[in-house]
């Protein structure tokens, strides 16, 4: 996918018109505070990728920290997923099926908390999961968050890991089934 093997992958999997502009600029002070980190992001044409390398100059934000990527198909977009180390989930419009995807594949997503259904999606999401912690108030609470989960590989791997074992299907099928035989008795 042409990411570099030394950096941490920042990623938005959301269609562009998803990206307002204040978290386009929480994006950008994340990569200002996090110089080993690049931002992953799905464009669907020219002229988002054109609009979005405009804005980031203007944000003091060099073209070199934002990678794009187009569509692929399914089995292929499954395993772009895994090579990031963090998603940052979009505010007024979120994730939601794409979120779904992210948790599935054991990649953790930072949100935040919105008003109304569609900027709530990947908040009940990361709680049923057992994630809110990944869940913010505000911009500054998201940014902080992004910046000390990147800052912090150790607290990426575990936060994957941790992932990971809750999505495990044949753990869980396992732990209903004990779950059942308790029952039973």
């Amino acid at each position: 996918c042409g990411l570099p093997n030394d950096k941490i992958i920042l990623v938005s999997f959301n269609k562009p018109y998803k990206i307002e502009p204040e978290i386009f600029t929480s994006w950008m002070n994340i990569l200002k505070q996090v110089p080993n980190a690049i931002l992953w992001i799905y464009v669907n044409s020219e002229i988002a990728k054109k609009n979005l390398l405009r804005e980031a100059k203007r944000l003091k934000v060099g073209k070199e920290k934002l990678v794009f990527m187009g569509n692929t198909e399914y089995p292929g977009y499954l395993a772009r997923i895994r090579l990031a180390d963090l998603v940052l989930d979009t505010t007024i419009y979120n994730g939601g099926a794409t979120t779904g995807d992210v948790l599935r594949m054991g990649v953790p997503v930072i949100t935040l908390k919105g008003k109304h259904f569609l900027s709530r999606m990947s908040e009940s999401m990361l709680r049923v999961a057992g994630l809110a912690e990944l869940v913010t108030k505000n911009l500054h609470e998201y940014e902080t968050m992004a910046i000390k989960l990147a800052s912090t590989p150790s607290k990426l791997g575990s936060l994957k890991k941790n992932l990971g074992q809750l999505l495990d299907a044949s753990q869980y099928a396992k732990n209903l089934e004990d779950a059942y035989s308790q029952i039973a008795v």
